[in-house]
């Protein structure tokens, strides 16, 4: 351990146990000297850690089905402050089968704002951008085009919430990849190796129209 602390983050505890809230119970049980007597004992070798100086954060899941369904930004906000207070907060988390006692030993819950369309569309920039370099980095004299209303579309289409970016960056590293290696081999550049060729990007959704979108 550092003796100078530092932040351990916990994430997805709320998936231990699965859907067995007996289980998910008698797992949490076994952190409370971790969040409360702020030690953890190794099992391999017997040592115990000091974690004082440790800021724990623990994430879960068990907020995400308040926004199902939902596609407006304005519906998800109304929806984040209709459930935001610690109260609801603790209710959320009783539910899903989370121990009481554990609950009462954090600093405090948090039911964190949904991702909307325009940070949506900020990390989908973030990572096509990266992923173009790569990919122009890669193949020498292919050059790839795209613009605002693409990433706008792109971040539409395939941004999940459960997922965030991580949709995004797989859409990216797989099939977008895969389509942009047929075109070059539909073009010759991968054969003769110094043929230069760009490409402009575009998006056709046959989505239904979101009537909150």
């Amino acid at each position: 351990a550092n003796p100078n602390g530092g932040v351990i983050i916990l994430d997805e505890v709320g998936n231990m146990g699965g859907g067995d809230k007996a289980l998910k119970n008698h797992l949490f049980k076994k952190l409370y000297n971790i969040v409360e007597d702020r030690f953890w004992t190794s099992p391999v070798n017997n040592h115990q850690y000091d974690l004082s100086k440790y800021i724990f954060v623990l994430t879960s899941n068990d907020g995400e089905e308040l926004f199902q369904g939902i596609t407006s930004d304005d519906m998800n906000m109304v929806e984040w402050k209709n459930n935001k207070s610690r109260e609801k907060v603790r209710a959320l988390l009783l539910n899903a089968g989370i121990p009481e006692a554990f609950i009462n030993r954090m600093a405090d819950t948090v039911l964190l704002k949904p991702v909307l369309s325009t940070e949506a569309a900020a990390i989908t920039h973030k990572l096509l951008a990266a992923q173009i370099e790569a990919y122009e980095g890669n193949n020498a004299g292919v050059k790839i085009k795209v613009d605002k209303k693409f990433e706008e579309q792109l971040a539409a289409s395939f941004f999940t919430k459960d997922k965030g970016g991580r949709s995004i960056r797989d859409m990216l590293e797989n099939r977008m990849g895969a389509l942009l290696t047929l075109a070059l081999i539909e073009h010759g550049v991968v054969e003769e190796g110094s043929q230069s060729l760009e490409m402009e990007l575009s998006i056709q959704d046959n989505m239904p129209i979101k009537p909150y979108r």
